[in-house]
């Protein structure tokens, strides 16, 4: 009797495995014969299966990592000239099936058994003509910033032009933000929507997230999305002059810890930082000086802020004592991005010794270590 009852234990524990089992698959025509089909998690940024187009088919399942609703970047065809790309929302369980050619791909593409993709296309429908319109203006202003040398106040007036606040690109993502703000409003509770409210939550007012919050019915409230959201809006705005907020990650070597277990007497420079910015590898450099030169005065930490162990062991410095690299393992949705307020890459706040914000700011230049060398004077 005992050996039926495991039996039935496990053979019941595979049902629920394979019923929970995400897999995709498609035909795709016009594409090179073994193009190589990838799959990336765009909340861990890792690669999560590989493939290749075989007589116009290909299959991919078994995602153990994709453990809860998230956006997967699909892309046929590796870096060929022949070579599209997909973004689906998805959620274990589903058995999606795609269907589309290499010539006028976007138009033919045809995605069924998906719970969220048309969800997902009026959505994105609200906003096209604007972002198409963006996407213009943004290959007019690549053109005049970067097609010939300017001395640099012409280039500030054309990036005040495109960005400032009545700027045509401003102008249009102000427009864009509204639109989608009335929408999550009225369509919050579902996994889709959810997942775009976290990663705009900079761009929407905490009184507006609230309203969203109230909608989400309560498996949306204890997802690591809600989770993420409510501690952003519980979360006080970080200003200098207040103290640090405490948070946990993990180091180099997997060991737990704590912000508060690197304050040491000296200042302490907590740079959130990704190996996917080109700005956050300008930094490093300068950072790897900042650290060699200053070791009795200030101490460098940076938070890996994504979730692949890949990016995070290639970002690690050797050779430099003072310089501590951190993450951790649950990616971008962690208490640390929401009490910080993290929305771009690389952010940096100071602390003195006792643990008092004194500077923050985004964004690394030339004259960043200086600054720091200046302030910790």
């Amino acid at each position: 009797m005992i050996r039926i009852g495991v039996s039935v234990i496990c053979l019941l524990s595979l049902c629920i495995v394979s019923a929970q089992e995400l897999t995709i698959k498609g035909t795709l025509r016009g594409f090179d014969e073994g193009a190589q089909v990838v799959l990336r998690d765009l909340e861990s940024m890792e690669v999560v299966g590989t493939t290749e187009l075989l007589n116009n088919e290909f299959s991919l399942s078994r995602f153990e990592k994709i453990d809860f609703p998230r956006t997967i970047h699909l892309s046929i065809g590796g870096e060929t000239e022949r070579r599209s790309d997909v973004f689906l929302f998805v959620e274990n369980g589903e058995n999606i099936a795609i269907h589309s050619q290499f010539e006028n791909f976007e138009d033919n593409l045809r995605v069924e058994n998906s719970k969220y993709y048309a969800v997902q296309q009026d959505f994105n429908s609200l906003t096209k003509e604007l972002s198409d319109k963006r996407n213009e203006l943004m290959q007019e202003y690549m053109q005049k910033y970067y097609g010939k040398p300017v001395d640099e106040s012409v280039s500030e007036s054309v990036s005040e032009s495109y960005w400032g606040k009545d700027g045509s690109i401003g102008k249009i993502d102000s427009e864009v933000d509204n639109i989608n703000k009335a929408y999550l409003l009225e369509n919050a509770n579902n996994y889709f929507s959810l997942s775009y409210i976290v990663r705009s939550f900079t761009r929407i007012e905490k009184p507006v997230l609230s309203e969203m919050y109230e909608k989400l019915d309560e498996n949306l409230r204890v997802s690591k999305y809600g989770v993420f959201l409510k501690t952003y809006i519980d979360s006080r705005q970080m200003e200098e002059g207040m103290e640090y907020a405490d948070f946990n990650f993990e180091n180099k070597n997997d060991e737990k810890q704590k912000l508060s277990n690197y304050f040491d007497g000296r200042y302490l420079l907590v740079d959130f930082s990704t190996l996917y910015c080109g700005a956050s590898q300008m930094s490093r450099p300068g950072l790897e000086k900042l650290s060699n030169m200053n070791k009795e005065k200030i101490n460098v930490l940076t938070y890996y802020i994504d979730q692949d162990e890949e990016g995070f062991r290639n970002y690690i410095v050797d050779g430099v004592d003072n310089w501590n690299i951190i993450r951790n393992s649950d990616g971008r949705m962690n208490d640390a991005l929401a009490q910080y307020i993290i929305s771009g890459t690389p952010t940096y706040f100071l602390f003195n010794p006792e643990g008092v914000l004194i500077k923050k700011w985004s964004g690394y230049g030339e004259g960043t270590v200086d600054e720091i060398e200046g302030l910790i004077k």
